[in-house]
């Protein structure tokens, strides 16, 4: 098979599933409804690994694509279809289908006693389709198909318990967060064609990559364009990869099933942003105002992350609040002008928080769906292989021991390009609050390795998250439980993944450290890979050692959420969110209700409605005049025909004798 159709393969295969299951899914016996799921999924992931060992080279070879015929022909605008593969599509491209593939085969055992799996399933399958298509496309027209395939699949998969009181609105508050972004988001992709006369994310970054100063461009370009331009992408940028103030539905994202929250907080969807921001990095150096509200943004959101996963008492919530918090370290890299560093902790990132993920689904299946952190303490102890995918996965996320997942060294070039980029100041407070990152992870751990009884008493409610689980699929059970842990297939897809973790943390690190510098030098095209500072090192590890085993050692000797927390966690800006609900209510929402109050009084009252009520009223009374001539009498209607035909009959009679 040739190279191309590799690349169409790729998105076909899961695509084709997602068809087949929606259309004849319900028929189809949940084996078989599984294993098409898996088998679309490993298919796409085939055809990249196939296309990426027929490359005479990874670094510096000649970009693949795929022409599938002219879409939009106008005078002023051409865009195809075409599929583009070059460094950091092969990279994304993996990502999505090999952890995808993963999280796919894991929802076999994991969705085994749900209902509505064949919605499940074509919902999954199609969520992969979409971004598989969104990081191929070449051009923005295409990329926003798969962009908007991805809302689309993530509202099915968010809102998969429907009968519930709470994951409906969750699903549609993704929705329509998303859909607020991707309208700035469209405006942007008509400004960058004004300003560039293409749609080609590859015939602009050939044009601009290299132009330091617009004067210097081989067209003339309008830099307050091509600043809105920028300004207004970051709308659909922010609201998939939920940076503030866009980022209000990611955590009510747990309210799907477990493998959905790995799956948009892993490898695809929250990713997406980064990767149209590097793909587009030419462009956001050429627009410093654009680069200043990423800045301020991301910052907002590593502070609001890192605080509220430090003191969530659902055990997904928490994992939740930290893809907050990394998401904006990766955005951080990027308004400091090395989107690389920003790519590089992506996929760091997703390499642990799929592990934690799944771990934590892991745990929730072994507890008949129990996420409350104070009705789970030492369930590890019972789990040890999800206890070992749990400690990689944490120290991982906490980054601060090399090889243990590629975050020790994405992390470091994440804080030299803060450095670099914003000075010192921002340096500390991003480095304090990635400390907190230690804290809540160990926390978490120190809960599920605690030796003391479970203080449910003692912990706080859990969210909408727990909710959701405990509605799906079960109830309060005995942490003690005789069964075996999990099933044979989450054990190896977790067992699969902690041995991968270190192997990534090699691919990752840096080659004066021992490490390959593969995964840099693929992103960045350049075999230099900065080396992490000696100074740096003892730092992170230092400070990273003592936080981690302090907070460890507090939650697993502890019974009961420590008095200290419990006041944080009933702040009220902790309870509310930073208030950021209540900021949506009375800036958007109560003025909409009262726009919608005054136009129905005003004009759809009267107006509408009114008319269409009195058109009815005049046809009910002429209904009711003309009710008299159909009352089943005949010799009614003898008579109404015989005064008829008379009237006839003198009407043609005086037309005659005239």
């Amino acid at each position: 098979m040739t190279a191309d159709l590799l690349l169409v393969l790729a998105i076909a295969a899961p695509a084709s599933v997602a068809v087949v299951l929606g259309v004849f899914g319900r028929r189809l016996p949940y084996a078989a409804q599984g294993g098409l799921a898996v088998l679309g999924t490993f298919t796409a992931f085939a055809a990249i690994l196939a296309l990426t060992l027929g490359l005479d080279s990874l670094l510096g070879f000649a970009p693949v694509a795929w022409y599938g015929g002219d879409w939009i022909l106008t005078e002023d605008l051409q865009a195809a279809i075409v599929l583009y593969f070059d460094s950091l599509s092969l990279l994304m491209s993996l990502l999505v289908t090999g952890f995808g593939g993963a999280i796919v085969l894991y929802s076999v055992q994991y969705m085994d006693h749900e209902e509505d799996t064949s919605r499940f399933f074509a919902s999954i399958s199609l969520f992969i389709a979409a971004m598989m298509l969104l990081v191929l496309g070449e051009n923005l027209f295409l990329l926003f198909i798969g962009w908007e395939g991805v809302g689309l699949a993530s509202y099915l998969l968010i809102g998969h318990y429907w009968k519930t009181d709470f994951a409906p609105p969750a699903a549609m508050r993704a929705f329509f967060v998303n859909r607020v972004g991707d309208m700035f988001f469209m405006i942007g992709v008509f400004l960058l064609f004004q300003a560039t006369g293409t749609v080609s994310l590859p015939a602009m970054a050939r044009e601009f990559q290299l132009v330091g100063d617009l004067a210097n461009s081989a067209r003339a370009v309008d830099p307050d364009l091509l600043q809105w331009a920028a300004l207004f992408l970051l709308g659909g940028i922010f609201g998939k990869s939920a940076q503030v103030p866009l980022h209000v539905w990611l955590p009510d994202a747990m309210a799907g099933p477990t493998p959905v929250s790995a799956l948009i907080h892993a490898a695809t969807m929250v990713t997406s942003g980064i990767y149209l921001m590097t793909r587009l990095d030419w462009l956001y150096a050429l627009a410093p105002a654009a680069m200043q509200v990423v800045f301020y943004a991301s910052l907002a959101t590593l502070l609001i992350g890192s605080t509220l996963a430090c003191l969530q008492s659902d055990i997904k919530k928490v994992l939740a609040y930290s893809t907050l918090a990394h998401l904006a370290l990766m955005f951080l890299a990027v308004s400091a002008g090395d989107s690389p560093a920003g790519m590089m902790h992506l996929f760091g990132h997703a390499s642990f928080k799929a592990l934690l993920f799944l771990a934590a689904g892991s745990v929730i299946y072994f507890q008949h769906h129990e996420q409350d952190l104070g009705r789970l303490r030492g369930v590890l102890k019972h789990m040890p292989i999800t206890r070992a995918a749990f400690w990689v996965g944490a120290i991982g996320a906490a980054g601060f021991l090399p090889f243990a997942s590629a975050s020790f060294f994405s992390k470091d070039l994440v804080m030299h390009a803060i450095q670099s980029g914003h000075g010192a100041g921002a340096y500390w407070l991003v480095f304090l609050a990635e400390l907190l990152g230690v804290v809540y992870m160990f926390r978490l751990l120190g809960y599920l390795e605690s030796s003391a009884a479970p203080a449910a008493a003692n912990s706080a409610p859990a969210a909408s998250g727990s909710s959701t689980s405990n509605a799906a699929g079960g109830g309060d059970h005995s942490l003690h439980s005789p069964a075996p842990e999990s099933g044979w297939i989450i054990r190896g897809v977790l067992l699969a993944l902690t041995i991968f973790a270190p192997i990534f943390g090699w691919l990752s690190a840096s080659p004066g450290f021992g490490g390959s510098g593969m995964l840099y030098a693929l992103i960045a095209k350049t075999s230099t890979m900065p080396e992490p500072a000696l100074f740096s090192i003892a730092k992170n590890v230092s400070s990273g050692l003592v936080i981690a085993g302090l907070v460890f050692w507090l939650y697993r000797k502890s019974g009961s959420r420590p008095e200290v927390e419990s006041k944080l966690a009933q702040l009220s800006p902790v309870q509310r969110n930073y208030f950021f609900d209540d900021a949506y209510r009375s800036v958007i929402l109560r003025p909409l209700e009262l726009l919608a109050r005054l136009g129905y009084g005003v004009l759809e009252g009267p107006l509408f409605t009114g008319m269409l009520r009195q058109t009815g009223a005049y046809f009910q009374h002429a209904a009711r005049g003309l009710r008299v001539l159909q009352s089943g009498s005949v010799n009614q209607y003898a008579l109404f025909f015989m005064v008829l035909l008379t009237a006839i009959l003198g009407v043609l009679g005086a037309v005659w004798l005239q």
